[in-house]
């Protein structure tokens, strides 16, 4: 450790000499200084532990010089040490410690005095160095653990857009080799295919959700929605595998519970889809039950039972850490990557509500959920979420001139097909800069921009169909960002920036359909 400075000034360089072989015992740097000026000019390049200061000097005394620092910002906390053969020694030190001083040492000096007084003054130094070390060792750590986050951010961002693109148009060109095949085998190649890619999706969603949560970038929303609806679309979804494991899912809202919830739906299906999910992974055959009511500690209580595998008592408490399953074996014969229970358990502590499991080996599991939610009887229509089915029936879009950018060719291809499904107008450009000048010169009820393109991309396309609609006066055509990108942020950045709706990939048919319509069929 530098060993730290301690300023003396006195106009007499004997008095210096002297003072200087009194604190020779100590393990400090002495500066000296034969004027209340040059001291100021000495704080000014030097940083001290201690001043110990003559009070009668010529030109600027020792109680101005006090006073000076006293007022600077970076020099105020610089402890100062009179020393003084002035007479009337009560008068002088209350002076002094009006000025600024911290003591007072009448001449001739004790050195022992004085030496335990700088004593003092050095441990509290050294103690305030060594928290503002510790305090900059933590944040120097704190920074790095950020940009380590923002690095691991950017990485799964990548791989995330990456993976994604290609999936865009595995699962898309599969469900459209699914409409024509009449071959029973052929078509339970192309549901595995369809179910491996969705697989794949679904732990990717699974990675990203997790660093959000350790990001700290989740905010629930405040969304009206019919609850039953809710319960019934997302146990829909899960029909199909429920079926193939000769699984029975029982389903029940208790008659109390009003028609409508106050809540974050996308954050509430998450925990509602990984409950079931999670169910069905360890329940060969059986029954689920899934059940809503009112509960005396929360508003509702989300239940989700099964005659599953079970878990044993010691494992209970490590089943919601993420990538942890109960058992090595349990990934290598039921897969999954672990996540499932980890997102839930982070929505539900976000939430303020909390969450029970209960367990026997060989008889199922019981998961417990509690959210402070808010069901009512009534709510404002402009607010309350709607699901619109699936349909095979675009005639609604006949028509309709739309301008697409993508520059990836097999992305290119499946949006040709999908589109033309609705007999619509299409324009389909590789290039922002293509689009813009077609945007120019045709009118197009609704445009579909990729991001990431070679060339002019998608966030400066949309910058300058914005400036050719305000220079020309045109009415706004909606801007829709068709991308990969999904992580927290991308989308509100996006919305910052004109686009005024996102279209994750991949996306289907009726995903396409579903977007369109929002805001061209009235």
């Amino acid at each position: 450790m530098i060993p730290p400075k301690i300023l003396i000034v006195d106009d007499s360089a004997s008095n210096l000499l002297a003072l200087e072989e009194v604190l020779h015992p100590l393990n400090v740097e002495i500066v000296q200084a034969l004027s209340g000026t040059e001291a100021l000019d000495k704080t000014i390049q030097d940083k001290f532990a201690l001043i110990i200061s003559d009070v009668c000097m010529p030109g600027m005394d020792g109680y101005e010089m006090a006073n000076l620092l006293h007022r600077n910002q970076d020099t105020k906390i610089i402890p100062i040490i009179f020393v003084s053969a002035i007479n009337k020694a009560d008068f002088q030190m209350i002076k002094g410690i009006d000025s600024g001083a911290v003591d007072f040492i009448v001449k001739p000096i004790s050195p022992e005095l004085l030496l335990g007084k700088v004593r003092v003054f050095l441990d509290l130094y050294n103690y305030q160095q060594s928290l503002v070390q510790a305090r900059e060792e933590a944040s120097f750590m704190e920074k790095k653990a950020m940009n380590a986050l923002e690095a691991k951010s950017m990485f799964l961002s990548t791989m995330s857009h990456e993976i994604r693109t290609p999936m865009n148009a595995i699962i898309g060109f599969t469900e459209l080799l699914m409409e024509d095949v009449e071959s029973p085998d052929r078509m339970h190649y192309l549901e595995i295919i369809k179910g491996s890619g969705e697989s794949l999706l679904s732990i990717i969603n699974d990675i990203l959700d997790i660093s959000k949560f350790e990001a700290g970038k989740i905010e629930l929303e405040e969304l009206e929605f019919d609850i039953r609806n809710f319960m019934l679309e997302t146990i829909q979804v899960h029909l199909l595998e429920a079926n193939k494991r000769d699984v029975r899912i029982d389903f029940e809202v208790e008659e109390n519970i009003k028609k409508y919830c106050v809540g974050d739906y996308h954050c509430l299906r998450q925990v509602l889809a990984n409950l079931i999910s999670n169910a069905l992974k360890f329940t060969r055959s059986g029954k689920i039950w899934i059940k809503l009511y009112r509960a005396k500690c929360a508003n509702l209580c989300f239940e989700v039972k099964d005659t599953g595998v079970g878990i044993d008592e010691a494992n209970l408490e490590v089943i919601f850490e993420s990538f942890t399953q109960a058992e090595m074996s349990t990934t290598r014969i039921y897969g999954g990557t672990g996540l499932g229970l980890s997102i839930v358990k982070n929505i539900v502590n976000l939430w303020g509500g909390s969450i029970d499991v209960f367990s026997k080996l060989g008889q199922g599991t019981s998961f417990q959920v509690y959210l402070p939610m808010e069901d009512v009887d009534s709510v404002s229509e402009v607010k309350l979420v709607r699901t619109r089915e699936d349909t095979d029936d675009f005639y609604e879009l006949n028509g309709i001139k739309v301008l697409c950018c993508e520059d990836q060719e097999f992305n290119v291809r499946l949006l040709e097909i999908l589109l033309n499904k609705f007999d619509l107008s299409l324009d389909i450009v590789r290039d922002g800069s293509e689009g813009v000048k077609l945007f120019n010169s045709n009118s197009y009820d609704i445009i579909l921009m990729d991001i990431c393109m070679v060339g002019m991309n998608g966030l400066e396309a949309c910058k300058e169909i914005q400036f050719i609609e305000k220079e020309q006066n045109l009415d706004h055509t909606p801007i829709l960002a068709v991308s990969a990108n999904v992580m927290h942020g991308d989308v509100e950045f996006y919305l910052s920036l004109g686009f005024d709706d996102h279209l994750p990939k991949p996306f289907s048919a009726n995903d396409l359909y579903q977007m369109i319509s929002k805001y061209l069929i009235k």
